[in-house]
């Protein structure tokens, strides 16, 4: 395989979005770091003849944000380097091969990799023979601890798991408690000491008994140290599963058990069908979910494996270690093989990574995100926003997960929110027998105290209630009790104590019909939250639908009662007929010349049944119109000149009013967008003031300046003849737009048509009204 490094350049530590932590308790870490300790174990078999095929490559990859000066070393070897690493950038240090250890029980003094540096760095680890490779990301003095669990797999073939340790300071007392028989005979069950001086390593490996391979398994394995250690744990060269060929070396670099979690998100593998996954306990009485079935209750240093496909989902009551595994070429993919990755738990989450793909060649890079479903739209990928519909929901829970191919080079994640990645790939043609992956990075925390305060959350998905109870210090559901129903039948699931998420199916036992379901959701901590689940009409879709609120509320008003408000432009049309009106002289047919209307208006809807909207408004409207007659018969008008013309007037009447108008409409809605309307309505004029002048239609006095004397005098008149309310029909159609969960912009085009008639006795006016409506609706 064609050596490979994936690189972290910049970690922005940040914690979770649940607030029940107290972060006093909490201590962050990251991986870069100025100091580290690691070795390289054995990989595969030393040949009898090196060749290109055979020899051995040890690597390390550095990098930092910051120029770095580095100090290499290797005491047993007498190997010292200084090396110099440019901001940005990765530099590439070959190992002898020399420094692999191929030992066991033995101590290796001195062989210990010494890493220092005069600022943060980031530093990997390669362990390469061809067609046999692995990569870990080597963790800090300022990370590492004193109590680890090993992780590793089963026989293979000759070849078996193995775990080491590199101490970092003098007389460092380790304790080691193997699940299974050494290769050196030390009894699976019962402790041993040693004493490792600072740069010395001590590697263990199983005992080959090929008749039992789980007998060569020696994950589970404890060890302690009175001082702080660096652990790695991983296999020669594994087959996974164990009839599956062909092998590959394993390792990782294994955070203290101070630093597991109880909350993983394992997404698939692209391009291969299946995968293993492993969970490792700390503790005795843990219980172990995946996708909300209860797995398993294991003992400490117990573990449990799986072969899925899919995504997966596993959350434990007691802090575990969760690790992948890709399987082998033959499993029927004939792409890839076996690599092991460590999967980092949402406390451990970030907001940034940058990470590189392994060098050009045969390979097709991919990375996993798990991001909270919140954060979807703030994610972005070198700089761009990933598109949301590459997204799908990770089985029940808050987070959803993408599947992301990227090239060959330097790439960077963000969000908003702390997320989760893994970087992999696999080889194909030339490399179709390799494969990589690895964690792309994480924050290390111990976590000294913590406190499950928050209750269980609920919300609706389609026809059933989806009940969660898993935020990093959440310990599970306990129960739910159902408080009172009306007209909703639901179905209860059995599930065990502890569960992170149930979902509950609900339905209307009569459609249309309003339903009301309580409950009460418990946590295993004693925490508890009321929910109420009404079938009432939604504002998003105007049909019927289940809604979730907290506490005991009033299905009748919750969700129903909507408020709006909103800007009116209109144009009228009229016309006054006038036969007998005092204040008028002129009788005749007056009409529209000028006439535009509007102001602003108000009002609130609420369901009757189904897309069924009762509304009422009032509208508050200035009309503002020019209605004009003209004279029956002409006349000759004779000039100073002598000369006659023909002359002819009008009779002008000009309405400044306000009008108050009220309107109770019946609102249809054919989807959750469009609708359409109707109703009457009542107008109430606030004054009865008109103004009368007489207007010259022709000739043009600007031409005939002698005209200009006979325009009469304006004069304001009071309309007692109109009447104060009048009545009409009014209908039109709509247009409604989400802008958040409450709030809706929406646009009409309404018509108004007035059948009263405005003035009394003979007199007739009446008008209609072309209106847009533009406005905002807020959900009560």
């Amino acid at each position: 395989m064609r050596y490979f490094f994936i690189i972290i350049l910049f970690f922005n530590i940040s914690f979770s979005q649940d607030f029940d932590i107290d972060f006093d308790k909490y201590m962050l870490k990251s991986p870069e770091g100025q100091e580290f300790w690691i070795c390289y174990m054995r990989n595969h078999n030393d040949p009898d003849k090196v060749t290109d095929n055979t020899r051995l490559h040890l690597e390390l990859f550095i990098t930092s944000d910051k120029d770095a000066n580095i100090i290499i070393e290797i005491k047993a070897l007498k190997f010292k380097e200084k090396i110099f690493v440019p901001a940005n950038t990765v530099k590439n240090v070959k190992i002898s091969p020399q420094a692999q250890i191929t030992s066991s029980e033995i101590i290796e003094e001195g062989m210990g990799v010494y890493i220092k540096s005069d600022t943060p760095v980031t530093v990997y680890g390669l362990n390469r023979r061809r067609l046999t490779t692995d990569t870990f990301l080597a963790l800090p003095i300022n990370v590492i601890g004193q109590a680890y669990m090993a992780v590793c797999y089963n026989i293979s073939v000759q070849l078996t798991s193995q775990f080491a340790v590199v101490a970092t300071e003098d007389n460092t007392k380790v304790t080691i408690l193997p699940t299974v028989e050494t290769s050196q005979g030390r009894p699976g069950g019962k402790e041993f000491e040693v004493i490792l001086n600072k740069g010395d390593v001590y590697q263990v490996t199983a005992k080959n008994q090929p008749n039992d391979p789980k007998r060569n398994d020696l994950t589970g394995t404890l060890v302690t140290s009175d001082k702080k250690i660096s652990f790695f744990s991983g296999h020669q060269c594994a087959y996974i599963p164990d009839n599956v060929m062909a092998c590959n070396h394993l390792i990782e670099q294994v955070p203290p058990i101070s630093s597991w979690g109880k909350h993983f998100y394992i997404g698939e593998q692209k391009k291969r069908s299946r995968y293993n996954y492993r969970v490792v306990a700390s503790e005795d009485s843990t219980v172990v979910f995946a996708n909300n079935e209860l797995m398993g209750i294991l003992k400490a240093g117990q573990f449990l494996e799986k072969n899925v496909k899919g995504e997966v989902q596993v959350t434990a009551n007691k802090p575990v270690l969760v690790a992948q595994y890709s399987q082998g070429f033959r499993n029927g993919d004939e792409i890839g093989d076996p690599m092991m990755l460590l999967i980092s738990p949402t406390q451990q989450f970030l907001k940034k990574y940058r990470f590189a793909t392994p060098v050009n060649g045969y390979w097709e890079h991919y990375v996993n995100v798990v991001v909270p479903t919140s954060s979807i739209n703030s994610l972005k990928l070198n700089g761009k926003q990933v598109p949301r519909n590459v997204f799908k929901q990770f089985g029940q829970t808050r987070y959803s997960i993408a599947y992301l191919r990227v090239n060959y080079g330097t790439h960077q994640l963000e969000a908003d929110e702390p997320f989760g990645m893994t970087p992999y790939g696999f080889g194909y043609d030339k490399d179709k027998y390799d494969a990589y992956g690895n964690l792309g990075g994480q924050s290390f925390i111990d976590l000294i105290e913590y406190r499950d305060s928050l209750p269980p959350e609920a919300t609706i998905n389609q026809s059933e209630i989806i009940i969660r109870d898993d935020r990093v210090s959440d310990e599970g559901i306990d129960k739910i009790v159902i408080i009172s129903s009306q007209n909703i039948s639901y179905s209860l699931p059995n599930f065990s104590q502890g569960v992170p998420q149930i979902s509950m199916a609900i339905k209307p036992e009569i459609t249309g019909q309003l339903g009301k379901l309580v409950f009460n959701a418990f946590d295993v901590a004693g925490n508890s939250q009321v929910y109420t689940v009404c079938y009432t009409v939604d504002e998003k879709t105007n049909q019927y639908d289940f809604m979730v609120n907290k506490g005991n509320v009033n299905c009748e008003k919750f969700g129903q009662i909507t408020f709006q408000l909103f800007g009116k432009v209109s144009q009228l049309s009229n016309s006054i007929k006038i036969t007998d009106l005092e204040e008028v002289e002129h009788f005749g047919e007056f009409n529209s010349k000028n006439s535009t209307t509007g102001l602003v208006g108000a009002g609130f809807s609420f369901p009757l049944k189904h897309n069924l909207f009762f509304t009422s408004r009032i509208v508050l409207s200035q009309i503002n119109t020019l209605m004009e007659s003209p004279d029956s018969i002409t006349s000759k008008l004779l000039l100073d000149n002598g000369q006659f013309i023909d002359f002819q007037e009008s009779t002008q009447m000009k309405f400044d009013l306000y009008n108050f108008l009220l309107q109770l409409n019946l609102e249809y809605y054919f989807n959750a967008n469009i609708y359409s309307f109707a109703g009457l309505n009542a107008s109430f004029f606030s004054g009865r003031q008109a103004i009368i002048n007489r207007k010259i239609n022709y000739p043009n006095f600007v031409n005939y300046p002698e005209t200009l004397s006979k325009i009469g005098p304006q004069s304001s008149i009071d309309l007692a003849e109109l009447n104060t309310i009048n009545f009409g029909l009014n209908f039109g159609v709509g247009f409604n737009q989400k802008i958040s969960t409450k709030i809706f912009a929406f646009s009409e085009l309404e018509y108004i048509h007035n059948f009263s008639n405005l003035l009394q006795n003979q007199n007739k006016w009446k008008y209609n009204l072309y209106s847009i409506n533009l406005g905002i609706k807020y959900l009560l």
